[in-house]
């Protein structure tokens, strides 16, 4: 019974790696957009500390992509080249926000329409998790690792019913044999 669960949550956590990497597949690398999105939502990771204690690395940001009527303090994302960075409006001047992160040591200034949008909502380490997923060669590994476990379960699970079907032949057999006698 044990076995069977593992088989099936490896089998959901496998297939959940394969429409990750699908989706990812599909909205980064053929639409060629800059950043995967549910919705209205932007989803990056926090790849950097310089947020905390709002944002801390690892962390899954969600940013609003329709809120664009930006105000001091709020928290935005945008591109910077490299990877996506979430930073505090300190002000607003014509088209462009002069922003920085929460201890100060950056402070740039951003054109308004290169703004993602506006930060929503964050889901602790899951960031990591996506990060993780990005690169090839660990999906893959982890689907291999996932697959060798299955098959390994499987087989163990297939020699006990053998063993078990093996016992219950020798009771039947030892069975008549009693009853001939």
């Amino acid at each position: 019974m044990v076995k069977k669960i593992l088989i099936v949550i490896i089998s959901i956590i496998m297939a959940i790696i394969v429409m990750y990497n699908i989706y990812y597949l599909f909205n980064i690398r053929i639409l060629k957009n800059e950043y995967s999105s549910i919705s209205d939502y932007a989803l990056i990771e926090i790849q950097e500390d310089d947020m905390r204690p709002t944002l801390k690395k690892g962390d899954l940001v969600f940013i609003s992509k329709i809120e664009d009527n930006y105000k001091i303090g709020d928290i935005v994302a945008f591109y910077d080249g490299e990877k996506f960075v979430a930073h505090r409006i300190l002000t607003i001047n014509n088209n462009e926000a002069l922003i920085k992160n929460e201890d100060g040591s950056r402070i740039d200034t951003i054109l308004l329409d290169k703004i993602i949008g506006k930060y929503s909502f964050r889901v602790g380490f899951v960031g990591n998790i996506f990060l993780l997923l990005k690169n090839t060669s660990i999906s893959i590994s982890l689907l291999v690792i996932g697959t060798i476990i299955c098959i390994f379960l499987s087989l163990s699970s297939f020699e006990e019913k053998e063993k078990l079907r093996e016992l219950e032949e020798t009771r039947k057999f030892e069975t008549k044999l009693l009853k001939s006698k």
